[in-house]
């Protein structure tokens, strides 16, 4: 915001290393750079773009993003994959429904103090508005989830809040602040799974369809916080079953389940999946036996000649539907090297 009021031009270094660091951090924030950057083009704070303070920023940017881009150009554009993969895997929402997501994410009582903060900057900071404007706009139209623009809330938030006058400080504050804690059983876990369920009927409100799965009483990443330990239990059970001698592996259907077993245990096993970043992690390709998780054994038995049920996970009630009672499946005799079975296997999303 000093930046861009043109203020001290060594600020856009620090712009640029914040640019960067949020770039490897998480690459959607390319959407709110290029929308900033748009939004300095087409108005006045254009001249700040020829300043040496801007080209250097753009630099140390640059070269805090480079490694990466080149990782990205050898693995031929893995993200690119994770993006088209969206438009499927996302729940299908009207431009209502994403207002209303929009609203109740930010906290409806404090969307009186955004709006303020809105309209005070785009009469002081019109660059800082008009980016809030593109980037909605943009997510919009990229069918997006609601919450990938919570972010851009932030500094309508704060010019509102420094913008209010002193009287109506403290109760706006209140009054946001009460609210908050009244939503916020929602978001973190603070009550138990019944007492949520409960009291998202009393708030006559249901978890966000966000993707187009099969959801269950809890929101999803509340959701995602149980079955863990039974997934560790029945891949445990299943693994008693090889024999010793067998080079063996457990193989999950996604980076959930992946990751779970890899912090919680995976019976001693080396853990692959064919999603996101451990498809690019490949697989031992002198494998004899692997226990999978979850799946078709018709599928399975298209790769290995003999595979069988050997566990089951117990049933966890609050789990994500996909992610209960899976079956572990022992699968012996490949067909063919792993090698050449995996990218079939690969699923970005």
């Amino acid at each position: 915001m000093r930046g861009s009021r043109g203020g001290d031009d060594r600020l856009w270094i620090g712009v640029g290393a914040l640019t960067g660091l949020a770039l490897l951090n998480k690459q959607s924030f390319l959407f709110y750079a290029a929308s900033l950057l748009v939004a300095l083009l087409v108005t006045p704070a254009r001249r700040l773009l020829a300043s040496r303070g801007f080209l250097a920023g753009l630099a140390v940017a640059a070269a805090l993003v480079l490694p990466h881009a080149m990782w990205q150009v050898r693995a031929g554009f893995p993200m690119l994959e994770l993006l088209s993969a969206q438009e499927w895997k996302n729940a299908p929402w009207s431009i209502g429904e994403f207002v209303v997501q929009q609203v109740l994410e930010l906290n409806p009582l404090a969307v009186p103090v955004a709006a303020y903060g809105f309209w005070l900057l785009w009469r002081e900071l019109r660059p800082i508005a008009l980016a809030f404007v593109l980037q909605i706009l943009l997510f919009a139209a990229l069918k997006g989830k609601a919450y990938y623009v919570a972010a851009a809330w932030m500094p309508l938030l704060a010019a509102g809040g420094a913008g209010l006058k002193e009287r109506w400080r403290l109760p706006a504050a209140i009054a946001v602040a009460l609210s908050g804690a009244a939503l916020l059983p929602l978001v973190l876990p603070i009550l138990p799974p019944e007492g949520l369920v409960s009291y998202q009927a009393v708030l006559g409100v249901s978890p966000p369809r966000l993707e187009n799965k099969k959801y269950g009483a809890l929101p999803q990443h509340l959701a995602d916080m149980f079955g863990w330990e039974e997934l560790r239990d029945a891949v445990a059970w299943g693994a008693v079953q090889i024999e010793p001698g067998e080079r063996a592996a457990v193989f999950a259907q996604n980076y959930g389940e992946a990751s779970a077993l890899e912090l919680l245990g995976s019976a001693g096993l080396p853990v692959i999946s064919g999603h996101n970043s451990y498809y690019l992690w490949g697989a031992p390709d002198d494998l004899s036996a692997l226990l999978i998780v979850g799946g078709r054994v018709e599928d399975h038995q298209r790769v290995f000649a003999e595979c069988r049920e050997v566990a089951r996970e117990r049933d966890s009630e609050w789990a994500m539907p996909y992610e209960r009672a899976l079956p572990i499946w022992l699968c012996r005799k490949p067909r063919q090297p792993l090698r050449a079975v995996w990218p079939r296997v690969k699923h970005y999303e």
